[in-house]
């Protein structure tokens, strides 16, 4: 791919464009376009290709950059890492890049791979989930300190829209809210501290995803709600069993 095309003799110039996505997280859009405007209706006509989680709206949209061509873009080693996409006429390609930044990045996508003249590429920032996912179960264990805060963060999980639909997630979710308040009154201590500290990174994330990203999440990028409580109750399922016995039980003798 070149910096600077012609094509049917309109002179298209590379541009870099910024999405801030709904989860918080940067997804930049390389292509080559002959103006700003058309630029920015050129990758709307594409994300439906992508991976749900990576989807994005015009509203979205952050800044763009004009990538100059007087200075070409070397291949260089880098450790700033990237979830690429590729789509041109021959479909779409994914998997991790590293670089500097974009554009090194883009320089070493183009030096592993065959890439068409006309494409999109889209940069997934994975740095930026590296640092948030710092913060989820430091959050956490905030929110354990006190029950008023817990019950509050719970509450906005149970409240979130795509999980309330689920009535199946609703009513396990439902269960690890009262297991979680149970041990935190001592009414319940046959879990250990770091399974309810796991749970409630989880529900913390669910309650405010722009901000958090689960620090156990298996696979980087999966960070809608239900793949989160999905994780979840199937990481704890043994201990939310354990607990639904008991409470059952408990509630038989009163």
């Amino acid at each position: 791919m070149y910096f600077l095309l012609i094509i049917k003799g309109v002179v298209c110039m590379r541009y870099i464009l910024k999405y801030r996505l709904d989860n918080g997280m940067g997804l930049y859009v390389v292509l080559d376009a002959s103006s700003e405007s058309v630029a920015k209706t050129i990758p709307l006509k594409s994300v439906h290709s992508l991976p749900s989680q990576y989807r994005f709206e015009s509203r979205n949209f952050q800044s763009s950059e004009k990538w100059s061509i007087k200075t070409k873009t070397v291949p260089q080693k880098g450790n700033h890492q990237y979830q690429y996409f590729v789509v041109d006429s021959s479909g779409m390609r994914s998997g991790k890049i590293k670089g500097l930044g974009v554009k090194t990045a883009i320089a070493n996508l183009e030096r592993e791979i065959k890439i068409n003249k006309v494409c999109r590429i889209f940069l997934y920032d994975l740095e930026d989930i590296k640092k948030k996912r710092k913060s989820s179960l430091r959050k956490a264990r905030e929110t354990l300190q006190s029950k008023a805060s817990t019950v509050s963060v719970y509450t906005q999980a149970l409240e979130k829209e795509e999980v309330v639909k689920n009535s199946g997630l609703l009513k396990e979710l439902t269960l690890l809210t009262n297991m979680t308040l149970d041990y935190m009154s001592g009414k319940y201590k046959e879990v250990p501290f770091n399974v309810i500290l796991g749970i409630t990174a989880a529900v913390v994330y669910i309650a405010c995803p722009v901000d958090l990203i689960p620090d156990f999440l298996p696979v980087i990028g999966q960070v809608d709600d239900i793949a989160v409580l999905t994780w979840v109750l199937k990481r704890f399922h043994a201990e939310l069993m354990k607990y639904s016995e008991w409470r059952e039980q408990n509630t038989e003798k009163k």
